[in-house]
């Protein structure tokens, strides 16, 4: 039973150690704030929807509005990108992006 505890922990404290978040990305007018894949209905994936979510933080003020569009990977079909297109408004200090 006890090797049986210390090969659970490991492997928790393996996966954990593998499973981290990915490091928010900067650039000149954006910084990643976090990413994540909202997941409704059957928690096997056989009926449901998979969405994609971004947030941005925006480093420097919008004064005009933007017409902005965001392109997902599609898992089902690489050729076919999903995406989101949205305003965001004059004095914005964010974005939220969700795909199809």
């Amino acid at each position: 039973m006890r090797h049986l505890l210390s090969c659970v922990s490991f492997c928790l404290l393996a996966t954990a150690a593998v499973a981290r978040p990915p490091m928010p990305v900067e650039s000149e007018w954006l910084v990643t704030k976090f990413g994540s894949i909202l997941v409704n209905g059957d928690p096997k994936g056989r009926a449901g929807t998979m969405q994609y979510q971004l947030e941005f933080e925006l480093r420097k003020p919008v004064t005009e509005t933007l017409f902005v569009t965001v392109d997902f990977e599609n898992p089902a079909d690489k050729y076919s990108p999903l995406f989101a297109e949205f305003e965001v408004a004059p004095g914005a200090t964010k974005i939220e992006a969700k795909s199809e």
